[in-house]
């Protein structure tokens, strides 16, 4: 059971850190959007310059280019409301790790035996069911680079925490 329990810690970690850099990246990633959109769009910043009088074709394309990006944001980027919920899950894992490391404590100093800490994960994990529709709402696919961040970051925290 020791082992199972440990498992499932470092996996909620993970799941928790992941979710907070998803959250990080996709809220960045949102401010860069918007941003470039800003500055070909609505503003005229880039392109009130002189140098597209002698480009019209040019401008013309980077203009339709960035209407297309404005109607397409809403399909390639998360949504506030998408990261709110993203922002729940994180809450959840936080919490679902609290309660799996403090079950953890409890096998491994010998305060607890196996068939109750048994009990108590699986009360635990019965938890976790509630949560994974709106993990599979808001994460459509694995972020690799995201998913490589958490993996180092959670190791890291194991070792400096618990020496491993």
């Amino acid at each position: 059971m020791r082992e199972r329990l440990w498992k499932e810690l470092k996996q909620s970690k993970h799941n928790e850190i992941y979710c907070t850099q998803l959250i990080a990246y996709s809220r960045w990633l949102m401010n860069v959007m918007n941003l470039v959109v800003l500055l070909f769009s609505g503003s005229g910043i880039i392109m009130g310059w002189k140098i597209w009088k002698e480009l019209p074709l040019i401008s013309c394309v980077i203009i339709s280019v960035i209407q297309v990006v404005k109607i397409a944001i809403p399909h390639l980027l998360p949504s506030e409301k998408q990261i709110k919920k993203l922002e729940v899950v994180n809450d959840f894992y936080f919490t679902y790790f609290n309660e799996i490391e403090a079950l953890w404590y409890d096998h491994y100093h010998s305060r607890i035996l196996d068939k109750e800490a048994q009990t108590r994960f699986y009360k635990i994990k019965a938890k976790e069911k509630g949560i994974n529709k709106q993990v599979n709402e808001v994460v459509k696919r694995v972020n690799n680079r995201i998913n490589k961040k958490a993996t180092m970051l959670t190791d890291q925290y194991f070792k400096q925490t618990f020496n491993v």
